[in-house]
């Protein structure tokens, strides 16, 4: 088995966690942006950047804290489907608070 000198690694390249991260964003983004356009639709549609950073902020928690996640495409469309709808609810929520004399 060869090993890898520091020589080798480019300094800015993630490595650990990190690159764990970053390799998961790049492969399920288009995942979440869906899930978050399906399930919430036109409601959404100025929350939808928003509900995507908090699913990102989710994984990454999972993945600092090393908590392995055996299906992340199941996990990250169920993160995805959650916090749409908790934001639903809290700008329905809102807007009855808003309407109510």
């Amino acid at each position: 088995m060869a090993s890898v000198s520091a020589a080798t690694v480019e300094p800015s390249s993630p490595t650990g966690r990190e690159g764990r991260f970053e390799g998961m964003v790049r492969q399920y983004s288009r995942l979440i942006s869906a899930v978050v356009a399906r399930v919430g639709g036109q409601a959404t549609s100025l929350f939808r950047e928003d509900i995507e950073q908090q699913v990102l902020i989710e994984l990454w928690r999972q993945v600092d804290r090393e908590q392995r996640i055996d299906h992340p495409s199941s996990y990250l469309y169920r993160a995805a489907v959650r916090e749409t709808v908790r934001v639903l609810k809290r700008e329905l929520a809102r807007e009855a608070s808003a309407a109510a004399p």
